[in-house]
Formats: C-alpha cells, structure tokens, sequence
C-alpha cells in the first residue's frame, strides 16, 4: 500500500515536488503517493488537519502557508524554531511534528559550487521561505548577509529577531554581492527560487 504525501501551497501548479519524489521513491522501490494540494488561505490549518485525518503520512508546505505551519505544529525541530517558518509536517504520537530542510537542502547543493565563507550573500524576499535559510547561511561564516524586500514590515521584524543580518528596502538596494538568492514568490513563475552566483 502506497504511503500518502503531498505539497500544499497557493499557487502549486508549477511545483515539481511530484515529479522529484516519484522518481526518488521509483529509484528506491518505494511505494508512494505524492500529490499537490491547492491550499486555500481562509482554511488552510483545516486542510492540514483534514489530510492527516485521511491517512496522510507527510506533508510538504511551500509559500505562503510556511509560517503558519509552524503555528500549527505541537513539537518543531531546533532549525525550525529558529527559522519560525516550516516547509515539513507529521504525524508522530498523534502530534504534528514540523521541521524546515530548506537551509540544509540549499546549503548541500550549494557547497558542490562554491565556498560560503567571507563571501557577500543577498537574499532577495523576507517570508517564509527567506526565514529557513538564513541561519545555514549565516552558520557557513559569510562576510555579510543581506536581506532585502518591497515592504518594510516583514524586515523590521527579521531585524529584530536576527542581529548578524543587515535588512534593507529593494529600493535603496546598491552593491555587488558574491550570491544572490531569490526568495521571493515571484520565483514560481520561473519555475521556483533560484541562486545567482559570481565566480
């Protein structure tokens, strides 16, 4: 019997999570069902809670819902908390655990193409899915790490929570910097976030 996963997000028609697991679990003999799930913004916990109580097995959170999964999760993994953001939920013990692999999954494919270290990193967009990946970053010792962002509310708030990040407006942005990651929704059009690089 095939275990039942999914992504949930609005939008999620460009989403290749599917087509990733299918194949992942094909290559492993694993049997799984991995499915999309438009998510809804007035309803979205109770879609959480409807797909657990139909015998889901995992699910993957993606924009604009990764923060108010975290709300949702009776227990939450140290990365998660220190993101405030989660783009994993589970079942265990009858609690919903969450974690968020956004950081190390980015940092893994990163480090087979460049060192981190003493560079100058932006990070285009300041929710969610900015949130899961600036402690990794911060933690490969670049020489600065930059926030930006359209409004200005979402920076404040990351300022505050996080002292080693220099958030500032997309209007006053100017430099040259070593990477730049778009963590902005404007990605999904492109096919997702992506990563430019200097060499």
């Amino acid at each position: 019997m095939s275990l039942r996963c999914a992504v949930i997000g609005n939008p999620i028609a460009h989403s290749l999570s599917p087509l990733i697991h299918h194949a992942f679990a094909q290559q492993c003999s694993f049997p799984l069902l991995y499915e999309k799930i438009q998510g809804h913004d007035v309803d979205f916990e109770q879609q959480v809670s409807d797909f657990f109580a139909a015998g889901g097995k995992g699910l993957n959170v993606t924009l604009p819902f990764k923060q108010r999964a975290y709300m949702m999760a009776d227990r939450r993994s140290e990365r998660c908390i220190k993101a405030g953001a989660a783009n994993t939920l589970w079942h265990e013990n009858n609690k919903l655990v969450a974690d968020n692999t956004d950081g190390i999954g980015l940092l893994s494919d990163l480090y087979r193409y460049i060192s981190l270290v003493n560079t100058r990193i932006l990070i285009l967009g300041a929710g969610g899915a900015a949130r899961g990946i600036i402690h990794p970053l911060l933690e490969a010792q670049p020489q600065k790490l930059i926030v930006a962002n359209r409004s200005l509310e979402p920076l404040e708030k990351l300022q505050a929570e996080i002292a080693q990040i220099h958030c500032i407006s997309l209007a006053h942005l100017e430099g040259e910097f070593d990477l730049i990651i778009n963590a902005t929704s404007a990605g999904i059009y492109g096919g997702g976030w992506f990563c430019l690089a200097h060499s």
